[in-house]
């Protein structure tokens, strides 16, 4: 008899913050500093986080693609506009 189990790696990465990237599968936004993470998911949620290693794992994503900072800032004024004109 076969039996499926759920297994985890812990894989230790070398990278160079401030990292800037996008995941297009979930059309997620990923500013990753030192200290902190801003988070901008689909097209209504934006959030804030003080624990940035816990997005690290999304830089394993195969839609993963990196970007500059301007395009992260251009993205993030252009959903704060889109959540002001709903509210």
């Amino acid at each position: 008899m076969k039996h499926k189990i759920i297994t985890q790696v812990e894989t230790e990465i070398e990278i160079e913050l401030p990292i800037y990237f996008k995941v297009t599968e979930f059309n997620a936004y990923f500013s990753l500093k030192e200290n902190s993470a801003i988070i901008i998911w689909g097209d209504t949620a934006i959030n804030i986080s003080y624990f940035p290693d816990v997005y690290l794992r999304y830089l394993n994503e195969k839609t993963y693609m990196k970007i500059t900072e301007a395009e992260f800032k251009t993205k993030l004024v252009q959903e704060c506009n889109l959540l002001i004109s709903k509210s």
